[in-house]
């Protein structure tokens, strides 16, 4: 008794114990996920990369800098020069006609004398060069700068000023403010250092309290080893272990479970000779939990989605815990209690139906799909050059949920097993492995007879000769199959490599002709508005009258020289200063009409055309080279002329492709359901089922064959078209490909292996031996079981290969896996992709999620379902067998 009391005393603190870090692992897992939500919502892509805000004051920034720093070669200072000589021309030609008009009056033939007398205006047109170097100079100092780079600025922010930009600035800036305020921050920077350093401290704990509770998992396991004799203690250890056991379970479902984070870490490219960056660009995130999984399928319109959600409930979760329960009250209740057909199924037969091993497959899959995917797309994405720089990374990872979660999964399997050795009931008696189905009497009855040999002879080369022709039906659809499936791969590829991202979106080459497109169209539209010209017109005004000013100051300066002398008193006797300085807005609006006229604005165009294209050769990052090189190959392979028809080409093949690959999918499931029925049919005639078993053995190698080597989920996500106002120009892409993974079995287990990772080699090597190999020695095993001879049949490794390794095969595991991992990645790809969906008039892209599984999976489930036919009927034969001897 006293033995007792301290083993509840202590086992009870160890579950206080391991309650404890369960429940502070629960909180900083969702702690963890807000942190991860609220950072990723600060740096999502559709606020940087892909923010119209953020390129709008990006590209402001490059005009308003390279307005500034504007530099004028040396032909095009001569060309502005021979431009402005022309304007002071067209000045004293105006001035001089002004002057030299009749006059009536004494005073002003006096003044027209004089003026013919002392101004000589083929001398002052011969300074006009020297005047138009001065105005050159002037207009390229840093204030005139400014003053010319505020009035381009200010047409960029009229051309940039909708509605929808200032109600995204506004969105933008309550999502960025409210988390500043929540975070105690003033800028981005400060948020993400903030939120990174709470996010390691969280990580750390996570993984020392997940530790601290495999750790007590381990010592109450090591008390079942110490206390394996004392059946005393057991009752009380086992009732208590079952509440551990409800703590994993508990934790390991609400707890995030896997992590999916791909970030572009910094974007650095020249775009018009500047450097455009972006930084920490969040291209997708998610955390979930198998509860959250639940909710979300649930949640969905779909009604496959909602019948997988309440499958993966029912199976993972409400399974498991009836079968905690159960094994509960079938060691404390009472007999008739214990040997309730519900509590005993749930005890001992209900393991077979809990998918929580298959949810731990899975989502180990999930994350190596996923994981890998990322790695290959965002590994295109990692450029290091000159004109660009871009680093990607994958934070993709397995949470501390995923550990306990496995731990559960163990831990349970061995509570079942240590229950049977414990119970006090019958209710938990193994079935041997080398029991088999009671033979129906009518089967053995129907054993050949010497009188009916040759009858059963030509029964037998019948349904050698209907199955042969069923085999080679199967066998040519198979080929066809796995054919098919290749060249659709093939095609698929080029269509994502020709349309792919980064020859579209993500190609600077591209980015800097559209852009120069728009900029040149706008320097060729380029009017000056009526405010414009006023404000160039006050400008022309201040420096004519500081001209004047100047002038008449350096005349009227102390003359030393008798000429002077008189050119001053002559100057000041004729010429009016104050009549000329009210001329001045008249010669201001000769100087912008000039300047505004047909020939003048073409000439000015020209220049900042060239100095444009200039600024546009330092803007690249070869792709453009790279796709018209890949393009020309492509065009060549398929004979085209265009994308576009390069394009309608792959798509018109792969929808051939795709109806005939279902058609001969189709025909190989039509094919063993055909065999399922002949089986059926012919059950009680013994003397078929060998040949009939071995025939189907082969059509099963044909499906393992086709299912393992064709395509069995296909990942597409594409753009569809992607458009926004830049400049008041529409820009657009169409068809970009954002990434596309088609692969087989075989081929996941070939890019696992090739990994550098020991972890990815081995789950490689374990996929490998337990999805083909194993599964190809059963069938083999089971063939030399029915052939051979008795000592060949009885061989203790073939026995164990037909009978007894069936658990370790996971063929079916891994459909439900394939299954949940086209769910998940389906479901995260209509969620990241839906909150690309925009449709304004300042932007609107439309994103298609074109994910599927494909024929190899309908093939693979196939096999599955008929290998459970094949283990069926080896176990009649069997029996038949056994009966006869």
């Amino acid at each position: 008794m006293i033995s007792k009391l301290l083993l509840i005393l202590g086992l009870a603190i160890l579950l206080a114990g391991e309650a404890y870090y369960a429940y502070r692992l629960h909180v900083l897992s969702a702690q963890q996920e807000e942190l991860k939500k609220d950072y990723s919502a600060a740096n999502n892509i559709t606020l940087g990369l892909f923010s119209v805000e953020e390129w709008h004051d990006e590209i402001a920034g490059i005009l308003n800098h390279q307005v500034r720093h504007f530099t004028l070669t040396k032909k095009q200072k001569a060309q502005l020069q021979k431009e402005v000589e022309q304007i002071i021309l067209a000045l004293i030609n105006k001035a001089e006609a002004l002057v030299k008009k009749p006059q009536k009056s004494i005073g002003g033939k006096i003044k027209l004398f004089a003026v013919k007398t002392f101004v000589k205006t083929d001398k002052i047109k011969a300074q006009v060069p020297s005047f138009a170097r001065m105005v050159i100079a002037k207009v390229d100092n840093p204030t005139n700068k400014n003053q010319i780079s505020k009035m381009a600025m200010g047409k960029v922010a009229a051309l940039e000023r909708t509605p929808y930009l200032d109600s995204t600035i506004k969105a933008n800036h309550a999502i960025t403010g409210r988390l500043y305020k929540k975070y105690q921050v003033t800028d981005r920077d400060a948020l993400n250092t903030r939120i990174d350093k709470s996010l390691d401290q969280i990580r750390t704990t996570m993984y020392t309290y997940s530790s601290i509770m495999l750790s007590i998992v381990v010592v109450v396991l090591l008390l079942w080893w110490i206390f394996r004799k004392n059946t005393a203690l057991h009752a009380t250890l086992f009732i208590m272990s079952l509440l551990f056991a409800f703590i994993l379970l508990g934790v390991g479902l609400t707890a995030s479970m896997i992590e999916v984070d791909a970030r572009i870490k910094s974007l650095d490219f020249m775009l018009l000779g500047e450097h455009v960056v972006f930084k920490d660009q969040v291209l997708f995130f998610q955390s979930k939990s198998i509860m959250d999984v639940v909710h979300v399928l649930i949640s969905q319109p779909k009604v496959d989605s909602i019948l997988v959600g309440v499958l993966i409930m029912v199976f993972s979760i409400l399974f498991p815990i009836m079968k905690l329960s159960s094994t509960g009250i079938h060691l404390l209740g009472r007999r008739k209690l214990a040997e309730n057909k519900f509590i005993k199924y749930f005890a001992f037969q209900s393991g077979k139906w809990s998918m929580a091993d298959v949810i731990v497959i899975a989502i180990l899959m999930a994350y190596i799909g996923l994981n890998g995917l990322l790695e290959a797309q965002l590994a295109v994405l990692k450029i290091n050059s000159d004109p660009l720089t871009i680093v990607s990374t994958n934070n993709t990872a397995l949470q501390p949920g995923y550990i306990i979660f496995i731990c559960f999964v163990l831990y349970s399997l061995i509570l079942s097993t240590i229950l049977k050795f414990i119970t006090p009931h019958d209710a938990h008696q193994p079935i041997s492995a080398d029991a088999v189905p009671a033979v129906d009497p009518s089967i053995a009855a129907a054993a050949p007879t010497t009188a009916s040999e040759s009858t059963f002879r030509g029964s037998n080369i019948i349904v050698i000769v209907a199955l042969g022709i069923v085999l080679g039906i199967e066998g040519f659809c198979g080929y066809h199959l796995s054919l098919f499936s290749r060249q659709q791969e093939q095609l698929k590829q080029d269509y994502s490599t020709i349309n792919n991202i980064t020859f579209g979106i993500f190609s600077i080459d591209r980015w800097r002709e559209k852009i120069m497109d728009v900029v040149n169209g706008r320097v060729d539209n380029f009017k000056v508005s009526s405010q414009q010209k006023k404000a160039m017109q006050a400008q022309v005004e201040k420096q004519l009258h500081g001209l004047v000013a100047k002038t008449a100051k350096e005349i009227n300066r102390p003359q030393k020289t008798f000429a002077g002398k008189l050119k001053k008193f002559a100057f000041n006797q004729v010429i009016d200063v104050k009549d000329i300085q009210a001329q001045v807005p008249s010669f201001a609006r000769t100087i912008i009409t000039k300047v505004n006229s047909p020939a003048s604005t073409k000439r000015l165009k020209n220049i900042a055309t060239s100095k444009l294209g200039q600024l546009e050769r330092q803007t690249y990052d070869s792709t453009g080279e790279a796709q018209v090189a890949l393009a020309k190959a492509m065009y060549h392979k398929y004979q085209v002329k265009s994308t576009t028809e390069l394009n309608t080409k792959l798509t018109r093949k792969l929808e051939y492709i795709r109806t005939v690959s279902y058609h001969y999918a189709y025909i190989m499931f039509g094919c063993v359901v055909l065999v399922t029925a002949l089986w059926w049919l012919l059950r009680r005639k013994a003397h078929l089922q060998t040949a009939l078993f071995i025939l189907s053995l082969l059509i099963a190698l044909v499906l393992l064959g086709v299912g393992v080597t064709s395509s069995i989920i296909e990942v597409d996500a594409r753009m569809g078209s992607m458009s926004f106002m830049l400049l008041g120009e529409k820009l657009g892409f169409e068809n970009q490909v954002l990434f596309y993974q088609n692969k087989s079995l075989l081929e996941v287990i070939q890019v696992l292996v090739a990994q550098p990772k020991p972890d990815a080699i081995l789950v490689g090597i374990l996929l490998f031996v337990f999805v083909i190999v194993l599964p190809i020695l059963i069938l083999i095993a089971a063939g030399l079981h029915v052939l051979g001879n008795e000592r060949l049949a009885e061989n203790k490794v073939v026995k164990y290969l037909a009978f007894e390794s069936g658990k370790w095969n996971m063929a079916d595991v891994m459909v439900v896996g394939i299954a949940m991992t086209y769910i998940g990645l389906n479901g995260i790809l209509k969620s990241q992709l839906g909150g690309l969906n925009i449709h304004n008039d300042m932007l609107t892209t439309v994103t298609t999620n074109n994910s599927s599984l494909q024929p190899g999976f309908l093939v693979f489930a196939a096999y599955v379902i008929y290998e459970i036919v094949l283990g069926r009927m080896l176990k009649q034969i069997t029996a038949r067998s056994s009966n006869q001897h």
